[in-house]
C-alpha cells in the first residue's frame, strides 16, 4: 500500500513537472544552435539575453519542483482528498513516508535532467571533464602541501558542508510541512495561506542563518590564531548545525505523523 500511494502522488506531479523539465531540455538544444551561429552584432546580443533567459528558466526548475511536490501533499493531506489517503488500511506514518519519497525522487529526477541540460547546452563536454579534471589536479596538489592535521580538517570540513547541503535540501520540505500543520490550525487559511506561513518561516530561517554565521565568524576572527584552531573551531561550528538542523527536521517529522495520528478529524 505504500507504493500504490506513492505510484498515486507521482502520477499526479509527473505530468507538470515532466512538461517543465521538456521545456528545460528545448532550451539547452536552443542554447547549444546558436553556438554554432555566424558572431555579429545581432547575434551576440541575441546570445547574452537568451543566455540570460536560460538561466533563469533552470534556477526555477527547482522552484518548480518544490511546488508541485508540495502541491500533491498538500492537496492529498489538507483538502476534501484526505478523506480518501486517510481512509486506507496503510498507517499514517507510512503515508507520511511516501509524501517524503516522492519529494526526493522528484528532486533526483530534477537533478538528473538539469545535469543532462549541462552536457546538451555545453557545445564541448570534453569542456566540462577537462575543467573537473583540472579542479582535481589542484585540490590534490594542495592537500599534499597541507599536514595531516590539516587535511583531516579539511575532510571533516567537507563532510559538514556536504551534511548540511543533504540537511537543507530536507529542511526545505519539512518547512513546508510545518507551515501546513500551523495553516491547518486557522481553518481559513488555504494553500494560499499555507504559501505565506512557509515564506515567513523561510525568512526566519534566514535570520538564524545569518546570525548564527556572523556569531561564527566572529568567534573565529577572536579565537582563531592558526589555519588548524581555524579548522578546529569550524568544524565545531558546522557540526554544531548540522546538529541543530537534523534535530529540527526529526522533531517536524515525528511532530507531523503524531499529528495526523492523533488530532486530524476527517470531516
Amino acid at each position: 500500500m505504500f507504493f500504490e500511494i506513492f505510484k498515486d502522488d507521482f502520477k499526479r506531479s509527473f505530468k507538470p513537472l515532466a512538461i517543465y523539465l521538456l521545456i528545460c531540455i528545448i532550451a539547452s538544444v536552443i542554447l547549444r544552435i546558436l553556438y554554432y551561429l555566424p558572431v555579429n552584432s545581432f547575434t551576440s546580443i541575441l546570445s547574452l539575453l537568451y543566455g540570460t533567459l536560460y538561466t533563469t528558466v533552470l534556477s526555477l526548475s527547482v522552484v518548480v519542483t518544490v511546488f508541485i511536490t508540495f502541491f500533491v501533499y498538500y492537496k492529498t493531506t489538507m483538502t476534501d482528498e484526505a478523506y480518501l489517503i486517510f481512509s486506507l488500511p496503510v498507517s499514517r506514518k507510512k503515508i507520511i513516508n511516501a509524501k517524503l519519497l516522492l519529494y526526493v525522487v522528484n528532486a533526483l529526477i530534477t537533478a538528473v535532467v538539469l545535469i543532462g541540460c549541462s552536457f546538451i547546452a555545453t557545445p564541448s563536454i570534453r569542456d566540462i571533464f577537462s575543467v573537473l579534471y583540472a579542479l582535481y589536479e589542484n585540490l590534490v596538489e594542495v592537500a599534499l602541501a597541507l599536514s595531516v592535521i590539516e587535511q583531516v580538517g579539511y575532510i571533516f570540513l567537507f563532510i559538514a558542508l556536504v551534511c548540511l547541503l543533504i540537511l537543507y535540501f530536507f529542511l526545505t520540505y519539512y518547512t513546508f510541512v510545518l507551515a501546513t500543520l500551523i495553516a491547518r490550525r486557522f481553518k481559513k487559511f488555504k494553500l494560499g495561506g499555507t504559501i505565506i506561513i512557509y515564506y515567513v518561516l523561510n525568512q526566519v530561517l534566514s535570520i538564524i542563518e545569518i546570525i548564527f554565521i556572523a556569531l561564527g565568524l566572529s568567534l573565529l576572527g577572536l579565537t582563531a590564531s592558526s589555519t588548524v584552531s581555524y579548522l578546529l573551531i569550524g568544524n565545531i561550528l558546522l557540526w554544531l548545525l548540522v546538529l541543530v538542523m537534523l534535530a529540527g527536521i526529526l522533531t517536524v517529522h515525528f511532530i507531523n505523523i503524531n499529528y495526523f495520528n492523533k488530532k486530524l478529524n476527517i470531516e
